[in-house]
């Protein structure tokens, strides 16, 4: 048995090997993640950079006091013509901040007085600019009441009786864990993505060849000719999630997350933890995407059937976001969900638990083994209707 499964992964790895689609593919998804993360974060910080940077005003003129608060904060104020239509004009600019036309009286006789503030609320870098422009205002407007308070004798604490102090208790390991959350999906999806250019080819393409009844002919049993085509299969899945955690091993340090104030400095210890937290779940996508591509007549019909199945792993990623759920013991035993588990562990720093790993790790196996037994099963019916 262990003579023929050898023989039979060695003639697949070679076939593998020299596949330039499998190679290209491997290293293309290694490298879109990590520089996709990069573009993001350098783009973000330099979103929020240039946001703080400046406004743009209309008729500032009117409220010369707010003028000098926001050069104080730090904006620089660009104007916009009096007779210039603002509203026509705010899909060149994030936020347009514009007095009313008597904010002078009403700021006079101690009335509120009105500022607009034209954003277009699709536009992400218009949101951020004009929530921190009304941040800047409503401090503005603390300091003005508070003046106003003590002109009349009367302490400004009296106005606010109670106070809210926030703390935030997270770590910097677990706020890192957050902005990256995107990662773990990228490592999760490299697991599918590696194995499976592999899979087609060892099963729909056999068959669209005609060369699978070449190797039903051969002295070697189902098992062992479906186990080796497998391991060979996890093997380019592992050797994708190795690549896609050395790519943002590299890549990750470049991205400014230090003016996001989150410091992430990827050991290689801590790479190969999350590696071997993963790894598993290899053996398991080249399972499904055997067991799929199967049934398949042809390469482009398996390649089909595997593109719907490498949503799979951001399943669990989405729901966990959409829903919010916290961490359960019961996530551990969901495949996918349960290395999502670990590896959000993994970047906090913390140790994996070991019992969760075993069960996660367990769950994983066993269902890869289920799906090559069928798939073994299968071929082994094949075999048989065909009278070989």
């Amino acid at each position: 048995m262990m003579r023929q499964l050898w023989a039979v992964a060695t003639k697949e790895f070679i076939d593998a090997r020299r596949d330039p689609r499998s190679i290209m593919t491997l290293v293309g998804y290694a490298l879109m993640g990590p520089v996709m993360m990069l573009a993001a974060f350098t783009a973000l910080v330099e979103n929020e950079t240039r946001n703080e940077q400046q406004v743009t005003v209309q008729h500032i003129d009117r409220a010369p006091g707010l003028a000098q608060h926001l050069r104080e904060a730090g904006y620089r104020l660009e104007t916009l013509a009096p007779d210039i239509d603002a509203e026509q004009a705010v899909g060149d600019h994030d936020v347009i901040l514009r007095p009313v036309d008597d904010f002078r009286r009403r700021m006079r006789a101690g009335q509120p007085a009105h500022i607009e503030l034209l954003h277009d609320s699709s536009r992400t870098s218009s949101q951020s600019a004009t929530r921190r422009v009304e941040q800047t205002i409503a401090a503005w407007s603390g300091e003005l009441a508070s003046l106003r308070l003590m002109a009349l004798g009367v302490s400004p604490q009296a106005a606010q009786p109670v106070l809210t102090q926030r703390r935030d208790v997270a770590s910097r390991a677990d706020r890192a864990a957050l902005v990256l959350s995107g990662f773990q999906v990228f490592v999760l999806i490299a697991a599918f993505f590696g194995s499976m250019h592999v899979s087609i080819d060892a099963t729909a393409g056999e068959r669209e060849r005609r060369s699978l009844e070449a190797l039903l002919v051969q002295p070697v049993s189902p098992l062992a000719l479906v186990v080796g085509k497998w391991l060979v299969a996890a093997l380019f899945g592992l050797l994708g999630v190795a690549l896609t955690l050395t790519a943002m091993g590299l890549l990750l340090p470049m991205a400014p997350l230090g003016e996001l104030g989150i410091r992430y400095q990827p050991t290689p210890m801590s790479m190969l933890t999350m590696f071997a937290l993963i790894a598993p779940l290899s053996l398991l996508a080249a399972g499904l995407q055997m067991l799929a591509s199967s049934y398949a007549k042809s390469f482009k019909e398996a390649q089909t059937y595997l593109s719907l199945l490498m949503f799979v792993p951001m399943v669990p990623a989405m729901a966990v976001s959409f829903l919010q759920l916290d961490a359960e013991p019961w996530m551990f035993a969901v495949p996918v969900l349960g290395q999502q588990q670990l590896l959000g562990d993994a970047l906090r720093e913390l140790s994996p638990d070991p019992l969760s790993w075993a069960v996660a790790t367990a769950t994983v196996v066993g269902l890869g083994l289920v799906c090559v037994i069928a798939t073994a099963r299968m071929y082994a019916s094949e075999r048989m209707l065909r009278g070989l």
